[in-house]
């Protein structure tokens, strides 16, 4: 899998889902080099059937790694030297995948990286800015029982013997994360000592979100922890710790957003529709085609394919859709007609359950259960209205206490939410239910079916960006768009070409435009795709052989 320049942590922009990114195909695992990225690359334990024993203190230099290796019978195999300043840190590589988690063994401690983990390949650079080396190169060998063994005991010295209940397990371990950063442990030896405590002591623990345990291993390694827990933040009948920024307006504009949570998913360069990390709401009347338009707009986004041309697509993502309301053989038919034409490679994924709610607490932990599964970018919950069977939809109350479930499972997983809501009796006040649905979303997607006929007006506003609207046909199951209909050309289309008419009626290079007072800010390959864009719909011209000048048609090219 691809890790980030100079870091141990998968790029979300080439391994979106962590180990479970790993992979064996050449092509994909050199694309970040064959796109010129500088990148770091880890090799996924678990599929590789490894175990990698990482000292991570208690050893002065490579001799006193053979010294402690002798003394203790523990075989010689490939061992990689990580590039870190101070003190020496050594990746022991071994056969067969066991469960992660940290070993100590006369001084020398550190972690067992094998199911659910990755390691960083030699080659790769460490933060301090020194390569990962190969200091013995010998046939990798089985990971001896002496190794096995001091994880265990290791391991049973900060865990209790008693199953730990559910409802308790939070507070269980942010005291065991104390614990393990006041025996010396690494912020990954404390993240692998808690995801093992997690399996092997907690009720349901195997289902216990990694992103929580992260969180608690950066919080322990941190100046910030003392060996005692951190504030717990309530929400609804849940526990997690508080999330967000708090900065001063300075370090606000300079902090830099990764590009996971800045680049839209659905929209242009300078036009964001859907943004990752949002709430998108969905309304319109009963029997206005709002699971079918949803449906085969998220095929789209789990294909990376644009099926609305004024819903550009930007990239793939992995979809979870939860269904209320139709029935398993329904859901069926609609699955069906959304994906024609569409390769989603097993990136759409389907759920009806009865269990699914959004505030009972076994429903929420269904849907906790199914997100950790499938770990999804997007997630689409299918109506409001059903999924919050039983309680009072116009009670500030009751829709709060949903809302913040939603808004957790944003934050937890780090996905990207639609809500599709019932239009109330009067279509001019929206949405049915309590009204704090209207300041709560970011982009408002409404849908409109005059006298109930086969054409449908689509109309999607988002909290930052330009209204796009749009008509589509109801045929063979699905959404199409309308024959004939004029292209919606947006604000910024039109800005791009007045841009050229008066700065460069001759043309210009990709680096003149992106020169110009407009466009500064944005990368020449961002300004690069959207002129290619214009040159697609036909608004802009480009010359074939280099330098590529970019220019508006003539009459002549026009017609």
């Amino acid at each position: 899998m691809t890790c980030e320049p100079r870091a141990k942590k998968p790029w979300g922009k080439y391994s979106p889902h962590g180990c479970d990114s790993a992979t064996s195909h050449p092509e994909v695992a050199l694309r970040p080099y064959t796109d010129n990225e500088e990148a770091n690359y880890g090799i996924g334990c678990e599929k590789t059937n490894l175990t990698v024993v990482d000292c991570d203190h208690g050893l002065a230099d490579e001799s006193a790694l053979l010294d402690w290796m002798l003394k203790h019978d523990i075989p010689q195999t490939l061992i990689v030297r990580s590039g870190r300043d101070g003190e020496a840190g050594f990746h022991l590589y071994y056969s067969g995948a066991e469960p992660t988690g940290s070993f100590e063994l006369d001084g020398v401690t550190g972690e067992l990286k094998g199911v659910g983990s990755l390691v960083v390949g030699p080659g790769s650079i460490h933060p301090s800015g020194k390569p990962y080396t190969i200091f013995l190169d010998k046939p990798i060998v089985p990971l001896p029982e002496r190794i096995k063994s001091a994880r265990k005991r290791k391991i049973e010295a900060v865990q209790p013997d008693t199953v730990i209940p559910e409802g308790s397990r939070w507070v269980h371990l942010q005291r065991t994360a104390g614990q393990l950063r006041n025996v010396g442990l690494s912020e990954d030896g404390i993240y692998a000592a808690l995801k093992d405590f997690a399996v092997h002591h907690c009720e349901k623990g195997e289902t216990y979100p990694d992103e929580k345990v992260r969180e608690l291993a950066v919080w322990a390694a941190s100046d910030k922890c003392d060996g005692g827990p951190t504030g717990i933040v309530t929400v609804g009948k849940l526990t997690t710790t508080p999330k967000g920024y708090s900065m001063t307006a300075e370090e606000w504009m300079a902090h830099d957003f990764s590009a996971e949570e800045s680049e839209s998913l659905v929209g242009t360069e300078t036009n964001a529709i859907i943004r990752p990390l949002t709430k998108n709401l969905l309304i319109a009347p009963d029997k206005s085609f709002k699971t079918t338009f949803l449906m085969r707009l998220v095929a789209g986004l789990a294909a990376g394919k644009t099926v609305f041309e004024q819903l550009p697509v930007r990239r793939a993502c992995r979809v979870v859709y939860f269904h209320a309301e139709l029935n398993p053989a329904e859901v069926q038919q609609r699955i069906t007609a959304s994906v024609v034409n569409i390769d989603t490679e097993g990136r759409f994924v389907n759920v009806r359950d009865i269990r699914t709610h959004l505030i009972d607490e076994e429903g929420q932990q269904f849907i906790l259960e199914t997100m950790q599964h499938y770990k999804p970018d997007v997630v689409i919950l299918d109506p409001w209205q059903e999924l919050i069977r039983g309680y009072d939809e116009n009670a500030q109350k009751d829709t709060s206490l949903a809302r913040a479930f939603i808004t957790l499972l944003i934050e937890t997983f780090k996905c990207t939410a639609f809500l599709i809501q019932h239009m109330g009796n009067d279509e001019s006040k929206g949405g049915r239910g309590h009204s704090g649905m209207k300041g709560w979303r970011d982009t408002l997607i409404k849908l409109h079916r005059p006298n109930s006929g086969d054409i449908v007006r689509v109309t999607v506003e988002p909290r930052w960006g330009e209204k796009v609207t749009f008509d589509l046909a109801f045929k063979d199951g699905t959404l199409t768009p309308v024959f004939g209909q004029p292209k919606v050309k947006s604000v910024q289309r039109k800005n791009l070409v007045a841009f050229f008419k008066q700065e460069y009626p001759e043309g210009a290079t990709t680096k003149q435009v992106a020169e110009g007072e407009p466009y500064q800010g944005m990368t020449l390959d961002a300004v690069k795709k959207m002129l290619q864009r214009a040159v697609d719909d036909g608004d802009l011209v480009k010359t074939e052989t280099p330098p590529v000048i970019w220019s508006v048609p003539t009459e002549e090219e026009s017609c």
